[in-house]
């Protein structure tokens, strides 16, 4: 979902979801607006979710998962990244067998799309 500021569009999320027969698990967000200056994280709670969420370095962009609580999950900051170009957060997702990643990956529209592929191709496939 590209909410373009989540403290306003918080409301119509939840909504949505109460509309479901069937929440999902987890729920991506992009552009956030959630950056160092606006300090509003605190806002954006979802029952029955826990928040995970990259600010940005500018004034638009930021990523977010919502991942249902009852679901085992470790934020991988070794692998999230915020630039000017671009956000990344990444979750791993286990159960007593298996893991799962789950991620966000926003560029940002006048990042040089080339750079942005070579150095997540190589970061993510090696």
């Amino acid at each position: 979902m590209q909410c373009e500021e989540l403290a306003k569009k918080l409301p119509n999320l939840q909504q949505y979801l109460s509309e479901l027969k069937s929440t999902p698990d987890i729920v991506a967000i992009t552009e956030t607006r959630l950056n160092h200056t606006n300090n509003q994280v605190s806002n954006h709670n979802l029952e029955g979710y826990n928040f995970y969420h990259r600010d940005s370095h500018t004034l638009a962009g930021g990523v977010g998962l919502y991942v249902k609580s009852s679901l085992t999950a470790n934020f991988r900051d070794d692998m999230t990244n915020s630039t000017d170009d671009f956000e990344t957060i990444w979750v791993e997702i286990s159960n007593n067998e298996d893991k799962l990643m789950v991620g966000v990956v926003c560029r940002h529209p006048n990042s040089n799309f080339l750079a942005f592929q070579d150095e997540h191709f190589v970061a993510y496939t090696s």
